[in-house]
């Protein structure tokens, strides 16, 4: 049962989640209190910190065959280059440079990078930087340990193809989750509106001005086989409505 205490659990519905971080894990952990809890987590971004509230699947002895069986066992996913952009501005731009202080040090000394940026540019050339030492720390685990934050999302690719996982896509999450658990949570809607916003850094600039062919082919290079898992997930959700869907309409990637 080792691999199902990779994913956290409601203790009153039955709902199982692989978290993957950078890709929602916040916003579906304070709707999983949410619904335990009947109120929010009165400090949203700290949910992380909160183990004990989140049961893993096999303390309810779920086996990865047991959780296959399941209707409401997910994963989200979310595109390989929006995910890194979210560690670039958090992590790198944002309050979030202390506790990854290693990183950041290796950045500092790297070609092209610049504690102030003026223009996109600027940005560009610092994603091309991070992007250089991501790359390199995935081959020498001494130049930078691995991290979850800029692990592949499809680290874990053997729990969700055991567990047989339904996928959302981060990019409309709400509506998916809605499409998901409707059926066991009518008011789900009123649930989510309940929720803080997304946990978003404020951006110094427009990430949607760095998304650019240069930078998500560079990241298609680091991430190949997320990219081909992103683009699955999101051949597989084509079609459906997330509005009118049910729980039976989710896609599983496997």
């Amino acid at each position: 049962m080792h691999r199902t205490r990779l994913l956290i659990s409601t203790r009153t519905l039955p709902i199982r989640n692989l978290p993957i971080l950078k890709c929602g894990a916040t916003r579906v952990r304070n709707l999983m209190y949410l619904l335990d809890h009947g109120h929010p987590y009165a400090q949203p971004r700290k949910i992380h910190g909160q183990h004990d509230a989140f049961p893993k699947a096999s303390d309810f002895g779920l086996t990865h065959t047991g959780i296959a069986a399941q209707e409401h066992a997910f994963v989200v996913m979310r595109h390989p280059t929006r995910r890194f952009l979210s560690l670039y501005f958090d992590k790198v731009m944002g309050d979030g440079t202390g506790r990854f202080k290693r990183m950041n040090q290796l950045l500092d000394k790297s070609k092209g990078f610049t504690r102030s940026p003026q223009t996109p540019l600027d940005h560009l050339k610092n994603c091309i930087a991070l992007a250089d030492v991501l790359e390199h720390s995935m081959q020498d685990t001494d130049y930078l340990p691995p991290n979850g934050h800029w692990a592949m999302q499809t680290l874990r690719l053997g729990v969700i193809k055991d567990c047989r996982l339904k996928v959302l896509l981060l990019e409309n999450l709400d509506a998916q989750l809605g499409a998901l658990l409707r059926d066991i949570v009518p008011d789900i809607d009123d649930h989510l509106s309940q929720l803080q916003g997304r946990n978003q850094s404020v951006k110094p600039v427009d990430p949607q001005e760095l998304i650019i062919p240069a930078l998500i082919d560079r990241i298609a290079e680091i991430y190949p086989r997320d990219q081909m898992l992103y683009e699955q997930a999101v051949d597989l959700w084509r079609g459906i409505d997330p509005l009118t869907a049910t729980a039976l309409d989710v896609p599983r990637l496997f």
